[in-house]
């Protein structure tokens, strides 16, 4: 709780508390910097203390870069190290990040990043989606989905500083899962469980599959990675069996618990969780392939005086960068034009999503556009563009980005089935085959045959 009250001197500065403890404590300082000071209250005694998990869980994001001292300051997306691992160039030793982008188009000038940094550095920062707009820098907690330090993350990182006196590296903690005494396809389990990209009925839906999310298993809840392997009625009968009990206290995902599992149980155990956790996933694979077959899922037209614009985007991980496609259509499903694009990083899927939706946002402006529906097929990201929650991290900027695009625009955002964004996709994966960016106002020959099979012109 006291890294709570400490993180909340920083992200709310204009508080009472917060200006009477500046004032008193750190006047020409801010908090993280500030060091105890003679005869201390209680109070503050306890607040300065929790500067130590805060330090550690705690980094930049990037916004008009103009604040952020390059060599300095922690800012990368590395969990082992915020800061950038490069020797200080001396003639460079007062660098901002905002000096680092190309400032025509807001995006990072990759031949200089290559020219001052080492790979892993130029790697890191390229992967840094930027924002279109010129917000603050923003000082963000990196355990949390959304930027927002967590009680429960910050008990995670306290708890693991004290027994090991680091931040845990996710690299040792992979290859303490590899190491362990399982069978393989119990490891490629687990590692996909915490990747996060288990075929579950919740992971489904997002994905735009014609599925509930009801768990398979016992019917009564949402089918998440955190329910099924730990709360279903199915899976605490198998921990039954083997006299362990799933505890979630401290935890906020499968991953973190799987990471504190490893930290505070022996190998063996954890292997019989590992076999637990195959056991539930075999049961799922089993009821869910006894379900209906998927229906088929086509694009639509949109209704008489509008457009559609369909987005897509794909990671090319051997080229560390991103692929964007949209297509816009009219009424009858005749194309109106195709745009790709590749950018430089590779950030995760739902940013790479956000991005090729901010992308779309700025096409449709210069073509001049209105009455547009826009679809993509990716629910997290559809989800966050309407939801009111505060969301701090770099998704969350981007989000901010296209809403900020969307205003005053009669740009309508709607999520569809996969299946439905099957041409658009198509488009996106092309993207490295073609010069960046690139148009047409008719279809390209790589799409006139999924067009055949994605426009459903003869139902409508």
């Amino acid at each position: 709780m006291l890294g709570k009250q400490g993180w909340n001197l920083i992200t709310k500065p204009d508080s009472l508390i917060a200006r009477l403890l500046k004032a008193r404590y750190y006047c020409s300082g801010d908090f993280l910097s500030t060091r105890l000071s003679h005869n201390p209250s209680f109070t503050w005694k306890g607040l300065w203390s929790s500067r130590a998990i805060l330090l550690k869980g705690s980094r930049w994001r990037i916004g008009d870069g103009c604040s952020i001292d390059v060599w300095n300051n922690p800012w990368l997306r590395d969990a082992e190290n915020f800061k950038v691992e490069t020797p200080i160039i001396h003639d460079l030793a007062h660098l901002k990040v905002h000096d680092l982008w190309i400032h025509s188009c807001k995006e990072w000038d990759v031949e200089l990043l290559r020219g001052i940094f080492s790979p892993r550095d130029a790697q890191a920062i390229a992967s840094i989606p930027l924002s279109s707009k010129s917000p603050p820098d923003l000082l963000i907690w990196h355990w949390d989905n959304h930027g927002n330090y967590m009680v429960k993350s910050g008990y995670r990182i306290a708890r693991w500083l004290s027994l090991h006196g680091n931040l845990p590296s996710r690299p040792v903690a992979w290859n303490m899962l590899w190491d362990l005494s399982i069978p393989p396809k119990t490891k490629l389990c687990l590692w996909r469980a915490c990747k996060g990209c288990l075929p579950t009925r919740s992971a489904l839906c997002a994905r735009g599959m014609p599925v509930t999310d009801t768990c398979v298993l016992c019917g009564g809840y949402e089918e998440d990675l955190m329910h099924l392997f730990l709360s279903c009625p199915f899976a605490l009968s198998c921990w039954l069996q083997v006299d362990l009990i799933p505890s979630v206290n401290g935890v906020s995902s499968f991953l973190d618990w799987f990471f504190m599992l490893l930290t505070n149980v022996d190998k063996e155990v954890v292997g019989r969780v590992g076999s637990i956790i195959w056991d539930a996933r075999l049961g799922s694979d089993q009821k869910l392939s006894n379900g209906n077959a998927n229906t088929q899922v086509k694009w639509s037209k949109p209704s008489p005086r509008m457009l559609k614009c369909n987005v897509d985007a794909t990671i090319f991980s051997e080229h560390q960068t991103i692929g964007l496609g949209m297509i816009l259509r009219n009424e009858f499903g005749s194309i109106i034009g195709c745009y790709s694009k590749v950018v430089n990083g590779v950030s995760s899927p739902k940013e790479a999503e956000a991005l090729g939706l901010r992308e779309a946002a700025r096409w449709l402006l210069e073509l001049r556009v209105s009455n547009v529906i826009v679809e993509l097929d990716v629910k997290g990201v559809y989800d966050a563009f309407y939801s009111k929650a505060l969301d701090r991290s770099e998704f969350g900027m981007l989000i901010q980005d296209c809403r900020s695009l969307f205003l005053d625009q009669s740009f309508t955002l709607c999520h569809v089935k996969r299946q439905a964004n099957a041409t658009v996709d198509a488009l996106a994966k092309a993207a490295s085959s073609f010069a960046s960016p690139s148009f047409w106002r008719d279809a390209s020959p790589l799409l006139g045959a999924i067009l055949a099979f994605d426009v459903s012109i003869s139902s409508h």
